[in-house]
């Protein structure tokens, strides 16, 4: 026998992905359901530390003055509108937070909340992000609703930030208005000046030409004249673009923490990083989910058995039950494999076993006996569990009274018990000496009974919990390795094969055993489970 290989990843199609994505995802739910829980709770709890913050809102609204008679509006000066975006970046700026903190210096807070209140306008001062910001609210560039919303760590800071930065706003876009105008004020004084200095270059000049030059810059000299006094009476009237619309009212409720919010986005984070953790670590184990994962491991596939559905193997394997047809081919591969193979030794023997518990190989065992005698063949069925309740033996050959253990006083006493037509059953307590199999004994007893039979299966642990299934084979026509879709990896399967060939086992083939898989099944029996499963593509159904 050849040393065993990993074979070469065998691509998958579209559908195929997703449903192992959702099987991966199911059979590790407790797992990711723990971890969103345990990190939204502890988001909670940290949350929940937090000290509260308030927050409150003052509004102003910019608009364009566009009534009243223009007498009015000519005595009135006001700045042009803001642009989209101004007022957000001017509640940052130095002029209106100093005079935010003048008005936090005047306040009637208490001393620890008014410097509190301070350092957090310091800081944003300084270019950190603060306790004031701006949230415009609009459809156009001239006319809008702006929030001035202020975070503190009581409802009276917050509702006395708000009001203080609006009232600072409105003052920094008043101020806008009369820099505005002083500008103007400054341009008319200096074309007065030029004014001045022209008439007195000219003073002595009597010709015609020079007399008009003189009266243009009078005229020019008094509309300049004009406008300046016009300039100082707008002065007293200049305003901005922003008025106050509503002050902030007293915050009923902190804005945060909120430890439920908090706890159910931490825990759907939670939920989100384990599933991808699942899946990732599921994708570095390469699962077994049909016969093209099968592919390229040196052994055939003798067949695909679907999940049982609410019958029991014996029912499924006859009539018209779901394994009849799956298990008649695994019938004649398996005897294909075993033609050759010492044709004159009776009966043969074969090993059913897995990679790993919960293969379910005592349901596929009862299946194929049942198969093997609607055929024709005597078949004695060997069960190594010892542990298994006979309650459950019962229930697997569909008996509604338990079997009776065998007496234990010696080989020579133990008898096979006819559990369904053409198949007998051999519980193996009393061929065991000090928990070990007596192989001498079986051996032996077989060869009593040889004309009895013309098949014995072996109903065997998974390789993982005791060497019975490697020390049958080698006394044995072979091994037939039960892989269940979805559970067993590819890694398992490798470690069987290995310990098979390292046994010098011979292996007939692989059969792939669709039988629903919960959580934790890697810690029980492998037995009958009849609940439903998923489809996977080729037939088999996943956990």
């Amino acid at each position: 026998m050849s040393p065993v290989s990993l074979p070469p990843t065998v691509p998958a199609n579209e559908d195929a992905d997703v449903r192992r994505f959702l099987s991966t995802l199911r059979r590790n739910a407790p797992l990711i359901l723990t971890s969103a829980l345990l990190a939204g709770g502890v988001a909670s709890l940290l949350a929940a530390r937090q000290p509260a913050t308030y927050q409150a809102s003052s509004s102003l609204i910019a608009l364009r003055d566009t009534g009243g008679s223009a007498t009015v509006r000519d005595s009135v000066y006001a700045a042009p509108t803001l642009p989209r975006g101004a007022t957000e970046q001017a509640i940052r700026s130095p002029t209106v937070l100093r005079r935010v903190l003048t008005t936090l210096e005047r306040s009637e807070l208490p001393a620890s909340d008014r410097e509190a209140l301070r350092g957090a306008v310091a800081r944003q001062l300084a270019g950190e992000s603060g306790p004031l910001q701006v949230t415009a609210r609009g459809n156009g560039p001239d006319n809008g609703v702006y929030d001035v919303q202020a975070t503190a760590g009581t409802p009276q800071g917050a509702r006395l930030l708000a009001d203080a930065g609006a009232a600072a706003l409105v003052a920094w876009d008043t101020g806008r208005a009369r820099r505005d105008l002083t500008a103007r004020q400054t341009n008319l004084e200096r074309q007065f000046g030029v004014l001045d200095a022209q008439l007195a270059a000219g003073a002595g000049a009597t010709t015609p030409r020079a007399q008009l030059t003189r009266q243009t810059t009078q005229e020019a000299r008094a509309q300049v004249l004009r406008n300046l006094a016009q300039l100082t009476a707008l002065d007293q009237s200049a305003t901005g673009s922003l008025s106050r619309l509503a002050g902030a009212t007293l915050p009923a409720a902190p804005v945060s923490p909120r430890p439920l919010r908090s706890g159910l986005i931490a825990g759907l984070l939670g939920l989100l990083l384990a599933s991808g953790a699942a899946v990732l670590f599921d994708r570095t184990r390469r699962r077994i989910y049909g016969a093209p994962d099968l592919a390229g491991w040196g052994v055939p596939l003798l067949g695909q058995l679907p999940a049982l559905r609410g019958a029991g193997p014996l029912a499924a394997a006859t009539g018209e039950g779901a394994w009849r047809q799956p298990l008649g081919f695994v019938r004649v591969n398996l005897l294909s494999q075993t033609a050759h193979l010492d044709p004159g030794v009776s009966p043969r023997r074969i090993v059913l076993t897995s990679p790993h518990r919960a293969g379910g190989q005592t349901a596929v065992t009862a299946g194929l006996a049942t198969a093997l005698a609607a055929a024709g063949e005597r078949v004695l069925v060997v069960d190594l569990e010892t542990g298994r309740p006979e309650q459950a033996q019962a229930g697997v050959w569909g008996l509604s009274r338990s079997l009776r253990r065998p007496s234990t006083s010696g080989p020579e006493t133990v008898s096979g018990v006819p559990v369904a037509p053409g198949v007998e059953l051999l519980t193996a307590a009393a061929l065991r000496h000090q928990g070990a199999l007596d192989l001498p004994a079986l051996d032996r007893w077989l060869a009593g009974h040889a004309a009895d039979y013309d098949t014995v299966l072996f109903d065997a642990p998974a390789l993982q919990a005791s060497p019975d299934a490697l020390t049958l084979g080698q006394r044995s026509s072979g091994l037939v390795l039960l892989t269940v879709p979805g559970l067993t990896t590819q890694a398992e399967l490798h470690g069987a094969l290995t310990l098979a060939h390292t046994a010098q086992v011979r292996v007939l083939g692989t059969l792939l055993n669709a039988r629903p898989v919960q959580a934790g099944a890697r810690t029980q029996a492998a037995g009958v489970d009849t609940r439903s499963a998923e489809r996977l593509p080729g037939g088999a159904v996943a956990p």
